[in-house]
Order: structure tokens, then sequence, then C-alpha cells
């Protein structure tokens, strides 16, 4: 996700990525749930990520929304007891991936002038 921070173009492959990741296996019927849910919060995301200005507040907004929408799911699917866990440890981890992401394209598209 944090690639779509630098250029919007790039969403529609992650999209399809989260799509494809969710369809297989197909073993269970929330599977078909994921296959909904993963893209569309994967969308958003990256609308957020991209047109939300400043940066901070932009990875703020996606990785809650990830957290919230994503930790829900997996709540309200049985596979957790403790949403409000889950919903925060979701947030967490992905807010870490994304801003280590951010910081680490940020720094490779400026040694290597793509920005």
């Amino acid at each position: 996700m944090a690639l779509c921070i630098f250029d919007i173009k790039l969403a529609p492959g992650l999209v399809v990525g989260c799509l494809l990741a969710n369809l297989f296996p197909i073993t269970t019927s929330s599977n078909i749930i994921d296959v909904l849910v993963g893209p569309l919060q994967s969308a958003l995301t990256a609308l957020l990520l991209y047109y939300v200005k400043p940066r901070q507040l932009s990875i703020l907004l996606g990785t809650l929304l990830c957290g919230v929408v994503i930790g829900l799911e997996i709540y309200l699917l049985g596979f957790s007891v403790i949403g409000l866990w889950v919903i925060a440890t979701t947030f967490v981890s992905e807010y870490i991936i994304v801003e280590l992401g951010y910081l680490f394209f940020k720094k490779f598209y400026q040694t290597f002038k793509f920005i």
C-alpha cells in the first residue's frame, strides 16, 4: 500500500493482487466475504493514501480504515473473541508496515531520482 502514496496508478495492481490472494484457496464461506471486503478496503485505503495531505494524516487514516474494516471482519467472522484488540493490533501492524514502506520508498525514489 505504501506505493500508492507516490502514484495512484499502482493501486489497481494492489487491488487485483488482494482479490487474487483472497480468491485462493476458497475453503470456507468466509473467503467469499474476504473477496468482497478486501479489495474494496484496499481501494479505499489507496485513495486515502494518495489524496489526503499531509502524508502522516493519510497514513494514519488509511491504516485506521484497514484496522477497523479488517479487524471487524476477523471479529465478526468469529476468528477472535476480543474485537477491540483485533482492531487495535491490525491497525498498529498496518501502520508500522505502511510507515516503514513509505520511508523506504521515499529514500529509494530520491536516491534514484524517480520523484
